[in-house]
């Protein structure tokens, strides 16, 4: 499969590869896609996949490969995307979780391409506290009507929050029985405090984040 050719949306590059890699690689489980991934009804499809960072590849400390069983050219972004990409495109997904996505990737490659009239979806990005990479969340305007009704939480901020006297307390939106939603904020608001490192590490060295969106069905569905 080459990748020499240069992808254009709207006088935009998204991405030039001037590398020609192999053929996909045969897995029976991929060669069946098709026969577990058709439609049943009005359900919707999610696709949630960690594509893996490039600056994930070593260790941050000495620059020493976390996978030292995979030769090199199977993990140079070269080859390595192309392959994601057409993973991804094959699913024909209706909403797509991606993990783990470089913010250059997303800008450069990811975005302009899935945003792109030809595969019509929508989506944004949220990045990782401290990191070059984060997670990207898209889903199809064939599917779904367009939104702006979507947000990111920082799940270290909200365990922050979590010390706050009244944060939490009364439930907010969620459906629970008040005392059970009450009580159980006091629990891990009581677990932070009495645990220094457990506090530490979820109110400053987690990473995480958690995306949102509203999504409104369109009618028409889109084809298999």
């Amino acid at each position: 499969r080459s990748t020499a050719s240069l992808y254009r949306t709207k006088s935009t590059e998204v991405y030039d590869y001037h590398h020609v890699i192999e053929e996909r690689p045969s897995n029976l489980l991929l060669d069946l896609r098709q026969d577990f991934i058709k439609r049943q009804g009005d359900n919707f499809r999610v696709l949630s996949y960690n594509i893996l960072a490039d600056q994930n590849l070593t260790r941050h400390d000495t620059g020493e490969t976390l996978y030292p069983y995979c030769p090199d050219k199977v993990l140079e972004r070269s080859r390595r995307l192309p392959l994601v990409l057409y993973e991804i495109l094959m699913y024909k997904a209706d909403i797509i979780c991606l993990q783990e996505v470089d913010h250059s990737n997303y800008m450069h490659l990811f975005e302009p391409l899935l945003t792109s009239e030809t595969y019509n979806y929508q989506g944004f990005y949220s990045c990782k506290g401290g990191t070059r990479e984060g997670c990207a969340l898209f889903w199809s305007l064939d599917t779904f009507e367009e939104t702006m009704d979507f947000q990111e939480l920082v799940l270290r901020d909200e365990f922050d929050k979590l010390l706050l006297p009244n944060h939490g307390v009364n439930g907010g939106n969620y459906r629970c029985p008040l005392s059970d939603w009450n009580k159980g904020i006091q629990d891990v608001r009581a677990l932070l405090r009495n645990h220094d490192e457990l506090r530490s590490i979820l109110t400053q060295r987690l990473g995480h984040v958690v995306q949102t969106a509203r999504l409104i069905p369109r009618r028409r569905r889109r084809s298999n």
